[in-house]
Order: C-alpha cells, then sequence, then structure tokens
C-alpha cells in the first residue's frame, strides 16, 4: 500500500505541475499579447468555469462505473493539449481556450481525491486529504519557481511547453496507479438532488465558493500582476508564486494532521480565512517586491489551511459509493468561486482599479470567516447521519 501512495503522489505532483508551471507568466503575458485586464480575469476564471460544469459529472460518472484510473488518465491527455495550445497561442484570446482546457483537466481531480482516500482506514480522511493537498502544493511551489526561470532564461513561452511534457509523463505514470474496482452505483436523480439538500454539504461548499473567489482573485490571479507592476521578473514572479505555495504546503500538513485534530477543522478554517483576507487588504499598501514575498507567504498559509480541512468535511459520513459524487459537488460548487472571483473581479477593475480589486476581495473574506462560523458546525449537529 506504501509504494501505491508514492506512486500516486508522484503522478499527482506531475498533474499540478503541469498545470500551474506557468502560472507566475500567465496574467503578465497574456498583458503582453494585449489583453486587458477585463481579459485577463476571464482567461484566469476559464480555469475554474470548466470545473463548475464537469466535476459532479465526474464524480457521478466515476461512481455509476466504480472506476477512477480512466478518468485520471484522459485528465493527462487534456493537460497536454492545453499545454502545449497555451505555448502556440500568439493571441491573448486563445489563452482563454486552452486555460479552459486546463480547467477541463482539473475537473478530474474529485476521483484522484476520492482513490487516495481509499488506500486509507476511513477515519483517516483528513490524514489522506492532507497528505495528497501537500503534494499539491509542493507541486505548484516546485512548477511555478521553475516556471519563472524557464520564463527568465528561455523566454515566455517555456513554461508552456514544460506544461505539455509534464502532462506527458504524468500519463506514464498514471498507467501504474492501483485501483480495486469498486460495486457499480446508479445513483438516480433523485439521490443526486438529496446531496444538493444536505444541509452540511451545502455549507461546507457554499464556505468554499466565498474562499475560493478571494483565493483566486489574489494569489492565483491579480498579485503577480500587481508584482509585474512594481517592476517584478520573471524569475521574480516565480519567487513569489513559490512562496506561498510552500507556506501551503506546511499549513497542509499542520492543519489535517495537527491541528484539526486539537481544535476542530472548522475552528482551522475560520483562522485561514482572517489570515487570507488581512492579506488581501495589504497588498495595495505595498511598494516593494520585499514585503510583497512576506504578505504571499502569509497568505499562502491560510490557503493551506482552509482548502483541506472543507474537503475533508464534504465527505464525511458519506458511503464509499457516494464519495466521488459528493466531492464532485463539492468542488463544481466552489469552482463557482474560482470562475467567479478573477471574472467579475476584472471586469470591476475599469471602476476601481487594480487596489480597489484587493480592498474589496479582503472584505468578501471577512465576511466569510463570519459566516464560517455560524455554519460550520460539528459533523452531528449539522445533520451529517442524513448521509447514513
Amino acid at each position: 500500500m506504501r509504494s501505491a501512495r508514492r506512486i500516486f503522489a508522484l503522478m499527482t505532483f506531475m498533474f499540478w505541475s503541469s498545470l500551474y508551471v506557468y502560472l507566475p507568466v500567465l496574467g503578465p503575458q497574456a498583458e503582453r499579447l494585449g489583453a486587458s485586464l477585463s481579459l485577463v480575469g476571464l482567461i484566469i476564471s476559464s480555469y475554474g468555469f470548466a470545473q463548475l460544469w464537469l466535476r459532479v459529472p465526474l464524480g457521478v460518472w466515476s461512481d455509476r462505473i466504480g472506476r477512477r484510473k480512466p478518468f485520471i488518465m484522459f485528465a493527462f491527455v487534456i493537460a497536454a493539449f492545453s499545454g502545449f495550445g497555451l505555448w502556440c497561442a500568439g493571441d491573448a484570446r486563445y489563452m482563454l481556450i486552452y486555460r479552459g482546457l486546463g480547467g477541463v483537466a482539473a475537473s478530474a481531480w474529485v476521483v484522484f481525491t476520492v482513490l487516495f482516500c481509499s488506500y486509507f482506514p476511513p477515519d483517516k480522511g483528513s490524514q489522506a486529504i492532507g497528505l495528497i493537498t501537500a503534494t499539491t502544493f509542493s507541486a505548484e511551489m516546485a512548477s511555478t519557481l521553475a516556471g519563472g526561470f524557464l520564463a527568465d532564461k528561455y523566454g515566455w513561452g517555456a513554461p508552456f511547453f514544460c506544461s505539455g511534457l509534464l502532462a506527458l509523463v504524468g500519463l506514464v505514470l498514471s498507467t501504474m496507479v492501483k485501483e480495486k474496482p469498486q460495486p457499480q452505483s446508479a445513483i438516480s436523480l433523485v439521490e443526486m438532488a438529496s446531496m444538493g439538500k444536505n444541509k452540511r454539504l451545502l455549507s461546507v461548499s457554499l464556505i468554499a465558493v466565498l474562499s475560493q473567489y478571494v483565493v483566486f482573485v489574489t494569489l492565483y490571479g491579480f498579485t503577480p500582476v500587481y508584482a509585474a507592476r512594481l517592476g517584478a521578473t520573471a524569475m521574480q514572479l516565480g519567487f513569489l508564486s513559490a512562496t506561498a505555495f510552500v507556506a501551503m504546503a506546511a499549513a497542509s500538513l499542520i492543519g489535517g494532521a495537527l491541528w484539526a485534530e486539537k481544535f476542530g477543522e472548522a475552528r482551522v478554517v475560520i483562522g485561514g480565512l482572517l489570515v487570507v483576507s488581512c492579506c488581501s487588504i495589504l497588498i495595495p499598501l505595498i511598494d516593494n517586491l520585499q514585503f510583497l514575498y512576506v504578505i504571499q507567504a502569509l497568505s499562502g498559509f491560510g490557503r493551506g489551511l482552509i482548502l483541506p480541512s472543507l474537503m475533508s468535511m464534504s465527505i464525511q459520513g458519506v458511503p464509499d459509493a457516494r464519495k466521488g459524487t459528493a466531492m464532485g459537488f463539492f468542488q463544481a460548487t466552489y469552482a463557482l468561486g474560482m470562475f467567479g472571483g478573477p471574472a467579475l473581479s476584472g471586469m470591476m477593475s475599469e471602476l476601481i482599479g487594480l487596489r480597489g480589486i484587493f480592498f474589496c476581495t479582503g472584505g468578501i473574506g471577512l465576511v466569510t470567516a463570519l459566516a464560517a462560523q455560524r455554519l460550520l458546525r460539528s459533523p452531528m449537529e449539522a445533520g451529517i447521519e442524513e448521509w447514513i
């Protein structure tokens, strides 16, 4: 089982590396190709738009056939098309299409997480999610650092080409992943609709939507654009993103393995929301890159506390035959924040400017923390027994 976990972790590393190696230069490259802030926002949000529509069907489909591995392999094929397509794009409008394909590939994350959790006992769900999330953040850290170096050394197109190559390596690794087929489960429309009525799942998903809104506007969206306007080079943009991902990986391990058990997952989520919100408000007040690195690290640490805990909470008490559907519902719902955040902020930028985007986003994050304090009650209080 340990060897299966190692292979899966390495495959996961390649998967997220292929989707994030070009992230430090994605927004600035779009601007270099003539994109307005509105179009930059749409390019970033296209990644979440695809996931908004695909994650639930993928979760249901994988539950129906009792298999996860075929979806993982297909995701690598799409990721390769996305990376090579972005490399070839000579117009920012084509970047919108190919980054959207990256979102199609990322939709398979629902089956990644469910399959990896199957390697652990049911009562170790938080630990499994923490480990796989730490692997994810480590991949994003290493790849964004490498992406900045590649862009600085070989040109701005190099990270996109590398994305395609990493996806092909991951495809090879995916053929070695072990899977124990589950009984086929034909979920009915009534059962699927009932998932959307479960108060626990809805509460967790709502907080995830708003937290992803904050994260994708700042960490993954306009912070690199802000840094570029402060004069950051491609290498410095890579370091900026890598700084956040190092903090995310550390926080996901600490939050999932230690703090979630000691303080409760809800408190960990609330603490993370407060951190990322305050960081967003501070960004427009910074006028040098050194301080921006510090804020980026703090924001990354906050994000690393939020997502693993929410992911674990989304499938607590869910029968194995329904976990893919539940995780698909959760991840599709939070993709609304990934899509809506950058898109709305990009359009708002025409009125409030780049600095105003960070102030508004920070305010939304603080409201989300207040909502989480009310909605994320203990599992039994929130009706998790409804799954059983």
